[in-house]
């Protein structure tokens, strides 16, 4: 049985950078696209923002942690499909992977700096 907090889940960087660091949340959405909780925070540096190694890098960690639930999901479905045979046939494994996957590594959308 899978406990943690249901899916989807966000990486929130909507809000202008700022220099020298920011502290940032991934969350989780309810049905209607709204924040129902927190599920953790993430440093950003943003010293080196909006192309630096460490900037990228925490930003890269974020959509990690947000694809959580969904690459979760498309193990399970895989798992599932190996144990019935049918792997081969499972266009929803394959498309499930997929989309968590881009999830995962989709870059964001590049902010100004907020200060």
């Amino acid at each position: 049985m899978i406990n943690h907090t249901p899916r989807p889940w966000q990486a929130d960087l909507s809000e202008p950078f700022t220099l020298g660091g920011d502290s940032r949340e991934v969350v989780a959405l309810d049905a209607n696209g709204m924040v129902n909780r927190g599920i953790c925070a993430f440093m950003l540096d943003t010293d080196d923002h909006p192309n630096g190694k460490y900037f990228l890098e925490d930003v890269a960690n974020a959509r990690l942690i947000a694809a959580a639930p969904e690459l979760l999901a498309a193990l399970v479905q895989v798992q599932q499909d190996c144990k019935s045979g049918s792997l081969d046939h499972s266009i929803f494994t394959i498309e499930a992977i997929q989309a968590a996957i881009s999830k995962a590594l989709t870059p964001i959308e590049d902010k100004k700096d907020g200060g």
